[in-house]
């Protein structure tokens, strides 16, 4: 009897990577089997959730989770390592997460942090699950960064893994469903995350194409129309800012990492979530996250659940 295994491979993305709840839970509904599980920053959560066999629980928790609840969450510290310290969110996890270590999980888990010190992939499938978690969503600049107890500097795993297919087949699995979250595979990234952090221009442009009285009249498409002139002046003048730039090149980097990783070993089913309509903030709004997800799951899986059974069976 032939006994593959079927790995999931759960890439980083900040809240945009709570859609890996959506795809959960189309695998479930047409009884999917997953046999391991590896995660790369918002991915390492998720999956542990769905490792520890009740994901539903932090699925449920971020979806109670508004402004209010969410603020707290943002332990600013003065360490000069980060902006964030972490320790509220680990807080937040550990209410919805009953495993402590990786051994007791009910599904094989590792999540992918980068290794400053050593200069290489960490996969870390031992020991304590919150730690492992920790490092691997230690966004540089944002989170500060986590020690081992043999004194080595862990950071966010996108920094060398963002999707870990990799790391998935060498736990053991045969086929691989790989979830991006971030778009990056499917549209050139945008540098306006959401509406709200667009400029003035754009906004109004937005707002006034939504009026059906400019819309249909002439008088009005000229008026949307000057306003996107404007707009194609503005952004071919525009000059980035310096956080602009240090956080595109960035994700160009992740991203062309991501491409020949990919390349060199490709997952046996791929789902690219475009999520870039959510910003890697937006926790607070969990149930439209995972339903873009369940959503991408079902348009790009469709064959999934015929071809499982003959290839475990």
């Amino acid at each position: 009897m032939n006994t593959a295994k079927i790995g999931l491979a759960l890439g980083g993305g900040g809240a945009r990577g709570l859609a890996h709840f959506g795809v959960m839970r189309y695998l479930e509904e047409h009884g999917v089997p997953v046999h391991c599980i590896a995660g790369t920053s918002m991915g390492a959560i998720v999956g542990a959730a769905i490792a520890s066999g009740d994901w539903h629980k932090l699925a449920e928790g971020y979806a109670r989770l508004d402004w209010i609840k969410l603020l707290p969450m943002f332990d600013i510290t003065f360490s000069g390592a980060g902006l964030l310290d972490g320790r509220k969110a680990l807080e937040f996890l550990k209410e919805h997460i009953h495993a402590r270590r990786i051994d007791e999980l009910a599904i094989p888990y590792a999540a992918i942090a980068a290794n400053l010190t050593r200069r290489r992939r960490e996969v870390l499938a031992e020991g304590d699950l919150f730690f492992a978690m920790r490092a691997s969503y230690a966004i540089p600049g944002i989170f500060t960064p986590v020690r081992t107890p043999e004194g080595d500097i862990l950071v966010d795993g996108g920094v060398v893994e963002q999707v870990p297919v990799i790391s998935a087949h060498e736990m053991g699995a045969e086929y691989v469903i790989a979830v991006e979250v971030n778009g990056m595979l499917k549209s050139p990234h945008s540098t306006l995350e959401t509406l709200e952090d667009a400029p003035l221009l754009e906004r109004l442009h937005e707002q006034l194409g939504a009026i059906p009285a400019l819309r249909e009249s002439d008088w009005g498409r000229q008026i949307l129309n000057w306003f996107r002139q404007q707009l194609q002046k503005e952004e071919k003048n525009r000059q980035p800012g310096l956080f602009e730039v240090m956080r595109d090149s960035i994700d160009f980097m992740q991203e062309e990492i991501m491409r020949m990783q990919l390349a060199g070993h490709p997952p046996r089913w791929l789902v690219t979530v475009d999520a870039t309509s959510f910003s890697i903030w937006d926790y607070h709004r969990a149930e439209e996250i995972i339903e873009t997800g369940y959503q991408a799951a079902r348009e790009q899986l469709r064959t999934l659940p015929d071809e499982v059974p003959e290839l475990i069976t």
